[in-house]
């Protein structure tokens, strides 16, 4: 399994479509940044970001979603 912290969805999208064809079982997308000063995404951000991965991965690979957001309560997410 793999983990994609890619920064956009397009990119996102391009590493789901490289895990299919190298045969990946499972891929999971983070919706933490990397940054220190902005450790985690907005909530639209996460959600681009997993809708980029979940139309590649067309049924092909086991896809999973970080929700650091959920558990901290940052980024918007319990506004929804």
């Amino acid at each position: 399994m793999r983990t994609v912290t890619a920064r956009h969805p397009e990119d996102v999208l391009a590493t789901v479509d490289a895990a299919i064809a190298r045969g990946l079982a499972g891929i999971g997308v983070e919706d933490t940044t990397g940054d220190p000063a902005n450790p985690i995404r907005d909530f639209d951000d996460a959600v681009r970001r997993i809708e980029a991965a979940a139309y590649a991965a067309r049924g092909q690979i086991v896809l999973t979603g970080r929700t650091d957001n959920l558990l901290w309560g940052v980024g918007g997410f319990r506004r929804r």
